[in-house]
């Protein structure tokens, strides 16, 4: 019987029995957006095919959930050259001001073209300058971004997939919090994926590489001379060739290398991590508990004096340089079953309200 991993491989295939380059893509890119928690061996299990169906059917029927023909859309990204019609300057210093903080990071080195191998060359994935006005500041934002979606083809799911806290896991510890009275800070982890450094290469590996196309070229030559001689011509455009050193928004593996680092960060700081979900961790200070959730580097902190927030702030800042307050939460219970949020921007802590006990 053919194995359910050769099948998913094999793909949908179209009534002349060829699989469509389009219906590939949707396939490799839905093995890549399944839920995938790295958990120990002994928490696995091995399953027959008639189990698979089974699981499959209750996989569709989570996605299900998440279908629906209405949507709001809060925040418009535009590429570079259109971004740069409707912003015109400020979108400018917004190029600027992303390549600036990029090059002070040393996210990435330029190469010459003849010092990469053919596989580098053509796994280099092109640069993106994404252009956003925020929605309260309304200031213009500039995210350069990799273009990761072309590297599903060599990256497999254990290597992209980055653990988030379960909606379960959520709910049950914000009961806890608003039953203890707890203190609640939310804040989300800033320059999160450029601090966390990229492995070396192990023997035999390609080097992660990429191509910085069009305008940006000249913009980051303005900046660094030195790019200059980097320079070369690809179908009458110039380019330049960079190795990646730290983790970019894009990267497919950006979000779990960042997991990796943060939770060793954590667990040196004496916190100790959820057997069952792997983004909620808890340590014991002035005899109460912390507890922490995150989703990437989106993070709620918890516990009874709002002091310890406070110093686990500090820490993050030194970690990290700076954090941005992300916004905090008046818990409002309606009743014994009904948790109502009401979220307040520019303001550095709410106390939460127990209305009724739970």
């Amino acid at each position: 019987m053919k194995p359910l991993k050769d099948k998913l491989k094999s793909g949908i295939r179209t009534k002349e029995g060829s699989r469509s380059t389009k219906d590939s893509k949707a396939i490799l890119e839905a093995q890549h957006n399944l839920c995938f928690q790295q958990i120990g061996n002994e928490m696995k299990a091995d399953y027959e095919e008639h189990d698979a169906i089974l699981i499959a059917r209750c996989m569709m029927q989570i996605k299900a959930k998440f279908d629906t023909d209405k949507g709001l859309n809060f925040i418009q990204q535009y590429y570079i050259n259109q971004g740069l019609k409707k912003f015109g300057d400020d979108g400018k210093d917004a190029v600027d001001k992303e390549l600036r903080q990029m090059l002070l990071r040393d996210c990435f080195t330029p190469k010459f073209v003849k010092d990469m191998t053919a596989s580098e060359r053509k796994k280099a994935q092109s640069a993106m300058m994404l252009l956003a006005e925020k929605q309260f500041e309304k200031t213009i934002k500039g995210r350069l971004v990799f273009q990761g979606n072309g590297t599903r083809e060599w990256l497999s799911r254990e290597d992209t997939a980055s653990p988030t806290a379960l909606q379960e896991a959520i709910t049950t510890t914000c009961v806890f919090d608003a039953h203890e009275g707890r203190d609640i800070m939310t804040l989300d982890v800033p320059n999160a994926f450029i601090k966390t450094y990229m492995p070396e290469a192990k023997e035999g590996e390609d080097r992660v590489y990429m191509k910085i196309t069009g305008m940006m070229v000249q913009r980051l030559i303005d900046m660094a001379p030195e790019y200059r001689e980097y320079a070369v011509l690809e179908n009458g455009k110039r380019v330049i060739y960079v190795r990646v050193l730290h983790a970019i928004y894009g990267m497919l593996q950006s979000s779990l290398l960042f997991y990796n680092q943060f939770q060793s960060d954590l667990e040196a700081k004496g916190f100790v991590f959820n057997p069952y979900d792997l983004c909620v961790a808890n340590k014991v200070v002035d005899e109460k508990q912390q507890t922490i959730r995150f989703h990437v580097d989106d993070l709620m902190s918890s516990h009874m004096d709002p002091k310890v927030n406070d110093e686990f702030a500090k820490w993050l800042t030194l970690l990290h340089e700076s954090f941005n307050t992300f916004q905090k939460f008046d818990w409002i219970f309606k009743s014994s079953r009904e948790i109502g949020f009401t979220s307040k921007l520019d303001i550095h802590r709410l106390r939460h309200k127990l209305q009724h006990d739970v």
